[in-house]
């Protein structure tokens, strides 16, 4: 198990070419990759009524699932314990979590529900990591849709997320963003806007 700690923030198409030019990533070459991700729950939303999430994701070479905790957002900052793990393709293999540590209560109580494909993300990710002696953060600009039967809706957003260091250093590099674009702090995760698709 891990700890997610990640900032999210939306961002405006039209900034995204500032973004690209700020001072903190003008002179590093991101990582581009192509993500597909398909997230389960039951008929009833047992998950969702858990205010958990469960993915498989394929980056254009492997697959792997993923469940997350109910964890916490506030003001654009997101803490939530996850379990991640491989898999040999576009179905879940729930039991493989226990190589993550997720607990056997928990895998037991997934197993027995029915789960089914609800609703997709895919979006092109750009990926630079902000690297000093003391933190580390990975900065992702996310940019593509959320598509929940005949419905869609645009994702255009930043995540930050901690990966060595103190949190502070996710507000601080959150500040020297907004200094020079337009960002809105977001407690709405990639999940939690398919669902609200579903239930319009």
């Amino acid at each position: 198990m891990a700890t997610e700690i990640e900032l999210k923030l939306e961002i405006g198409p039209e900034q995204i070419l500032t973004l690209k030019n700020h001072p903190l990533l003008v002179t590093l070459v991101p990582s581009v990759t192509e993500l597909e991700n398909v997230y389960y729950d039951s008929d009833d939303r047992q998950l969702a009524t858990k205010k958990m999430g469960l993915r498989t994701r394929y980056d254009g070479q492997s697959w792997c699932q993923t469940l997350k905790s109910k964890g916490e957002a506030v003001d654009g900052l997101h803490l939530r314990d996850e379990w991640e793990t491989p898999i040999s393709c576009n179905a879940l293999e729930i039991n493989q979590l226990a190589e993550a540590g997720c607990n056997r209560q928990m895998i037991e109580w997934l197993t027995s529900l029915d789960l089914a494909p609800l609703f997709t993300t895919r979006f092109t990710r750009h990926c630079w990591n902000l690297v000093d002696e003391q933190t580390a953060i990975e900065l992702v600009l996310d940019l593509g849709e959320v598509t929940a039967g005949n419905n869609s809706t645009p994702i255009s957003e930043i995540e930050l997320e901690l990966k060595r260091g103190d949190v502070t250093a996710l507000q601080t590099v959150a500040r020297q963003l907004r200094a020079a674009i337009p960002l809105t702090p977001s407690d709405i995760s990639k999940a939690a806007r398919g669902y609200q698709l579903l239930a319009d």
